[in-house]
Parts: structure tokens; C-alpha cells; sequence
């Protein structure tokens, strides 16, 4: 019987990215070869890789993260953002303001407002960091592109579509998760619809 709040990984653990500390986590957010786990008392434990400080997060208490290729950003309860790791492209200093969810991209991270705008900071080449106007439900962010959720289900992404990844299937969705080159959208009769780079069959869902 697993313990609730436990942690089991699989897969590549040459930098330990699959060997979870203890304790019981209530959100976990993964990177390029790191881990970091949200505790019910709002602290941060990583794991993996911490060349850049990607595995050391700043103190406080925090109730959302969000992990891009090697930085983390977390949300404090007051609506305050903390990041810390990588931040050669800004993407570790979050823009002021008081948001309600963030989406971590490669080297860029959005962030949502409690009246549905977007604002976000870092690598911006391919636009991933210039959001489409709209008032959004949920973000995701890839390697460069990012996709917002609108109230109505509508799909809403821009930055990096060399791939489609941010040419949405026509429907209405009711979640979204994103990988670095592709893009996919649940819709509320629970099937999983994906747009974005197949060449190992991430756009093709089972």
C-alpha cells in the first residue's frame, strides 16, 4: 500500500531526478534531470541536477510551482512569485504583479491573473513571452511556445510552431499539458486530443 503523499519515479537517474527525498508532497514539477515537490506545509524539496541552483529553492512558503528546462518558479499564497535557478533570459525574474497559476517554458514562464490576463518574462526570440490577448483559465508553456485555456474551451497559443505545437485541433478543451514540442487538450467527455511534433508518438494519445 503507498503511503499518500508519497513519491515512486522511473527513468534516467544519472543526476538522482528520480530518487525523491522524503516526506509527502501534494504537487510535483519536473525539469530537465531535477524534481521539485510541494509539501502540505508549503515548503520546497528538489532533487537532480543543481549546476544553476535549479534544486535549491528560496525560502518560504509556497502553494504552486512550475519547473521549466532548468528553473523552477513557485507561488506564494499572497500571489507573489519567487523563482530561482537558470536566468540567462530573465526567465527567473518574474514580472511584479499577483497571479493564480504560472507555466514554466524552456526560458520563459507565463503568469496568470485573478482577472484572467497573462504576463510573461524571460527568452522571448520565438514570442513565447508575448501572450495573445484574451482572459484565460489555465496555462502551459513548452520548449517555445505557450497555450492558454479560455473560458468558453477555445485554445489560444503562441511563440515557437515549427511543429504545429501551437496550432490547436479544432474543439473545446477543459485542460491542457504541454512537452517541449507538442501540445495536448482533454475534453470533457475525456478524450485527449494532441497537436505538435510525433516523431516519437507524444502527439498520438492511447
Amino acid at each position: 500500500m503507498t503511503t499518500p503523499g508519497s513519491v515512486s519515479c522511473w527513468g534516467e537517474n544519472d543526476d538522482g531526478e528520480c530518487t525523491p527525498k522524503p516526506g509527502a508532497y501534494v504537487q510535483l514539477t519536473a525539469g530537465n534531470s531535477y524534481t521539485c515537490g510541494l509539501k502540505k506545509d508549503g515548503s520546497v524539496s528538489c532533487w537532480g541536477e543543481n549546476d544553476e541552483g535549479q534544486s535549491t529553492p528560496k525560502p518560504g512558503r509556497y502553494i504552486h510551482l512550475a519547473a521549466g528546462y532548468a528553473h523552477t518558479c513557485g507561488l506564494k499564497q499572497d500571489g507573489s512569485v519567487s523563482c530561482w535557478g537558470r536566468n540567462w533570459n530573465g526567465q527567473s525574474t518574474p514580472k511584479p504583479g499577483r497571479y493564480i497559476q504560472l507555466a514554466a517554458g524552456g526560458a520563459h514562464t507565463c503568469g496568470l491573473k485573478q482577472d484572467g490576463s497573462v504576463s510573461c518574462w524571460g527568452e522571448n526570440a520565438a514570442g513565447a513571452a508575448t501572450p495573445k490577448p484574451g482572459s484565460y483559465l489555465q496555462l502551459v508553456a513548452g520548449g517555445q511556445h505557450t497555450c492558454g485555456l479560455k473560458k468558453d474551451g477555445e485554445v489560444r497559443c503562441w511563440g515557437w510552431n515549427k511543429n504545429g505545437e501551437w496550432t490547436p485541433k479544432p474543439g473545446r478543451y477543459i485542460h491542457l499539458g504541454a512537452g517541449t514540442f507538442h501540445t495536448c487538450g482533454l475534453k470533457k467527455n475525456g478524450r485527449v486530443i494532441c497537436w505538435g511534433l510525433n516523431e516519437a508518438g507524444q502527439s498520438t494519445p492511447r
